[in-house]
């Protein structure tokens, strides 16, 4: 005894059976493709109710066994490769489905890094940011000091020059004194007795 058995198996025997001109039965179908009499049962209605819509009541009488089971087996055929088409052209849709989920995937992926980039740049700005302030501040209290020392400067300046008019006073007054207590000694010697 085979194992399940499915439609095309049942089918198959069916159509050969007509073709041969033998009776289509559950018994005979069973025979060839096994399985249990209610799955062929059931599959065998399917198989006629398949017949009857390729030959509308009135035409059977009309065509011979052999050729009404050729027919069969032509539609059948045919629909056997509509159906490989079909599964074909589903296979592929379903394949670039995978792939556009693939793309889709990867795209997710690079725009969760570029966020990830982006968040860390503004962190960075945000950072550069606070130091260019720093500076900057700290620029201004450099420039304050620097001006701070400026005058500091020009002060000191002015004060060195009015040191040195004091020096070249003083010096000018101790030259006069120095001249003065020459010609002070020079007289004092000159009255001296001899």
């Amino acid at each position: 005894m085979r194992g399940a058995i499915n439609f095309e198996q049942v089918k198959r025997a069916a159509d050969k059976l007509q073709l041969d001109d033998q009776k289509v039965s559950v018994r005979a179908i069973q025979s060839i493709t096994g399985g249990s009499m209610t799955t062929v049962l059931e599959l065998l209605r399917q198989w006629q109710q398949q017949q009857s819509a390729v030959f509308p009541v009135g035409t059977e009488e009309n065509l011979s066994e052999k050729l009404r089971a050729a027919i069969a087996s032509e539609i059948s055929e045919n629909v056997s490769k509509c159906r490989a088409a079909m599964e074909s052209q589903i296979k592929a849709a379903e394949q670039r489905a995978q792939e556009t989920g693939d793309l889709l995937k990867d795209a997710e992926n690079r725009e969760e890094e570029l966020r990830a980039t982006i968040d860390a740049d503004k962190k960075e700005i945000t950072a550069l940011a606070t130091q260019l302030r720093m500076t900057e501040s700290k620029a201004g209290e450099l420039e304050t000091k620097i001006e701070e020392l400026r005058k500091a400067l020009l002060e000191a300046e002015k004060r060195a020059s009015v040191a040195e008019t004091r020096v070249e006073e003083r010096d000018k007054s101790i030259k006069i004194l120095e001249e003065r207590s020459e010609a002070a000694k020079a007289k004092a010697q000159k009255k001296e007795p001899k």
